[in-house]
């Protein structure tokens, strides 16, 4: 352990032997702005930095989407790559609608973030055009598929919510069933027949 009289010295070698951001030399004032928080040296060169990298980025969106869709599917570059989707215009992002619909269709870290991303986009051309995107998610899934899905059917439109909770109630295999008269019961106020009045009984978990 140093000595106090030479623990500023110390100190400096630890310093100079760190990794400093690049144009930074080993100078006290260098130092100094790199290792105090207040110093904005770091903080604005990073972001600078940052801004740049993201602007060359999005400058070369056709070759982009399919770097995204590729990490889409890709756990370790799945955050920065939902990242970059919810920047993306709804032209590309429509591109990746079969890939945010099957991140969305399941339980994970990231469902929230692709629900979101598709969420963004116009809720008419949703309606018009989610159902076959999910439909073969549908086809081979299980009541998880169905119970995700719906949460984001019910957030696009009631109607579409409706269809597919009528087909997971008819369905046979009994968990996307409870799944579908679940939603049915949550689903009952915005009935066609229970828009006007919202009253009269609810449906039970055995069906209408």
């Amino acid at each position: 352990m140093p000595q106090d009289g030479d623990y500023s010295s110390s100190l400096h070698e630890e310093y100079t032997q760190t990794s400093l951001p690049q144009g930074f030399d080993h100078t006290p004032t260098d130092l100094y702005a790199f290792g105090n928080i207040a110093g904005p040296r770091p903080l604005v060169k990073a972001e600078n930095t940052s801004i740049g990298a993201r602007m060359e980025l999005f400058s070369k969106l056709p070759a982009l989407v399919p770097l995204v869709k590729r990490g889409l599917h890709q756990p370790a570059e799945r955050s920065a790559a939902l990242r970059i989707a919810a920047r993306l215009p709804a032209r590309q992002k429509r591109a990746l609608l079969p890939d945010l619909v099957s991140l969305a269709s399941f339980v994970h870290g990231s469902t929230r973030e692709a629900r979101n991303i598709i969420l963004s986009l116009s809720r008419e051309w949703l309606r018009e055009n989610i159902e076959k995107y999910a439909e073969p998610i549908l086809q081979r899934g299980d009541y998880e598929e169905y119970a995700s899905l719906l949460e984001l059917y019910m957030r696009i439109d009631h109607d579409l919510a409706l269809r597919l909770a009528l087909r997971a109630v008819a369905h046979n295999d009994p968990d996307i069933r409870d799944v579908g008269e679940t939603f049915l019961a949550r689903l009952w106020p915005f009935m066609p027949r229970n828009r006007a009045s919202r009253s009269g009984d609810r449906p039970g978990r055995g069906g209408l």
